[in-house]
């Protein structure tokens, strides 16, 4: 009866430990609830072999992690997208601030000039009406060169913004390369590094938030072998690190330096993540939103320069362009300026279309006028329509962005919710466990009690 009562003692003694295990692990999932990143635990009882091969009872075999990986990988690819989108709306939003401001664009200046050139034909021997036209297209080369320059500053903030996406991109490889190391010396402890995980998961995500990411896990050691841009990043322990530059034409270029120093060139490929949005709003919508304006200043340049040339000033002189720009379309709104044989004189602005008709004659300003409502050859439209269709394209643009951030903030809640309901702590479901684990401690317990009584009461009788 004794030994009976002995191996009662053991298997309530181990019920009471196993029980006490399952009520901790289920503290720590209440508290961690709200915690980001936190997998829900549970622990893995097994039932020991009862007689003959030795007394019955409960094992806690090990504790587990509700970790599903097609869910990860599906919550990483909507990320890295959804983080993309929001990267180049953020920037295409700053670019349409730059060429179409709410007052005082390229579009309103050139509107502002015809309105003058158009009061030219009606005096044009006033020096104050001239004056005025000067002033008016020293604006318009002024907001050409100012909205040039204000792209090429957007541009070189763009650069500097996917080198500090770099730089903490390369601090959250490091990481993870050190935690896949702790996390393979954990993988026989029985949680199997649970919180390890739990911290790689995060800085898997946020990796995935900055150029996208893949993952596949190694069995034998628990490491992940992590892709970005189409290229390995982390090998277990050995991590690569990504590099920002420009290459030579000045767009971006985005290599990864792999742990011995060689260097894999992935720019095209890196088009998910703030890096992969960040190329894009900077290397092919600024592109086109600068090609596009250089055009427009270089073909409106051109058309009033030739009407202007055509005709006289008051002193009788011809030949002279109204603007100074570049030999091609390339920079040409950078550098638009006045003609230096014109600034500051507004009597060598032509009006006249011969030089008898001076001083009264408006031939060469009835002709400028007329360029406002000609085509231009790059865009087939007037200048006033080119800008709106410069415009209209950034908004385009704009737009796709937006659906795109809309379109993967609802895919990417799908998937959180999925991945919630599998990995989250449900804080109800975990009140009812622990009830339930705390009913079967105290039961433990109290058998642990009623034996020792037994076994006091056989010892006494036995005296």
């Amino acid at each position: 009866m004794a030994s009976s009562l002995t191996a009662l003692l053991g298997i309530a003694r181990d019920g009471a430990v196993a029980q006490q295990a399952a009520l901790q692990t289920t503290g720590e999932n209440i508290a961690n609830a709200s915690t980001p990143g936190y997998v829900r635990r549970a622990v893995v009882m097994s039932a020991r072999s009862g007689f003959p091969n030795g007394p019955g009872g409960v094992d806690v075999t090990r504790t587990t992690r509700a970790f599903d990986g097609f869910v990860t990988r599906r919550v990483l690819d909507e990320q890295g997208k959804l983080s993309a989108g929001q990267s180049r709306e953020g920037a295409l939003a700053q670019i349409q601030g730059i060429v179409a401001p709410e007052t005082g664009s390229v579009g309103d200046q050139i509107e502002a000039l015809a309105v003058a050139f158009q009061q030219l034909v009606g005096f044009p021997g006033d020096l104050a009406v001239r004056g005025n036209v000067l002033s008016k297209a020293e604006s318009v080369a002024q907001t050409f060169h100012d909205t040039a320059a204000s792209l090429l500053g957007q541009r070189d903030d763009l650069f500097r913004n996917a080198q500090g996406v770099a730089s903490d991109l390369n601090q959250r490889l490091v990481a993870i390369g050190d935690l896949n190391a702790k996390i393979a010396q954990a993988k026989d402890s029985p949680d199997g590094g649970a919180g390890l995980r739990d911290q790689r998961d995060q800085l898997v995500r946020e990796v995935g938030q900055r150029i996208g990411a893949r993952v596949v896990e190694d069995p034998s050691t628990g490491a992940w072998t992590l892709f970005g841009g189409g290229t390995v990043l982390i090998d277990a322990e050995r991590v690569s690190s990504v590099d920002v530059g420009l290459d030579p034409t000045g767009n971006l270029q985005i290599q990864a330096r792999r742990p011995g120093g060689a260097l894999i060139d992935m720019t095209t490929k890196v088009v998910e993540g703030s890096l992969g949005g960040l190329r894009e709003a900077r290397d092919t919508d600024l592109v086109s939103a600068q090609t596009k304006l250089d055009a427009l200043a270089f073909d409106f340049a051109s058309s009033i320069n030739v009407a202007h040339s055509a005709g006289f000033g008051l002193d009788g002189v011809s030949g002279r362009p109204l603007f100074a720009t570049s030999a091609t379309a390339t920079g040409a709104a950078y550098a638009m300026t006045l003609d230096p044989a014109v600034a500051g004189r507004p009597g060598r602005l032509a009006a006249s279309a011969t030089a008898i008709d001076v001083p009264g004659g408006n031939g060469a300003a009835l002709s400028i006028v007329k360029t406002f409502d000609a085509n231009l050859p790059t865009s087939g439209l007037p200048p006033r329509d080119t800008f709106a269709a410069l415009g209209a394209d950034i908004g385009t643009r704009l737009s796709s962005a937006s659906a795109e951030i809309e379109l993967r903030q609802g895919t990417l809640g799908q998937v959180d919710s999925l991945r919630e309901s599998q990995s989250g702590v449900s804080v109800e479901e975990e009140m009812v466990d622990l009830t339930r684990f705390q009913r079967a401690f105290e039961a433990s317990i109290k058998v642990l009690r009623t034996v020792d009584e037994l076994l006091d009461q056989l010892i006494q009788s036995k005296r």
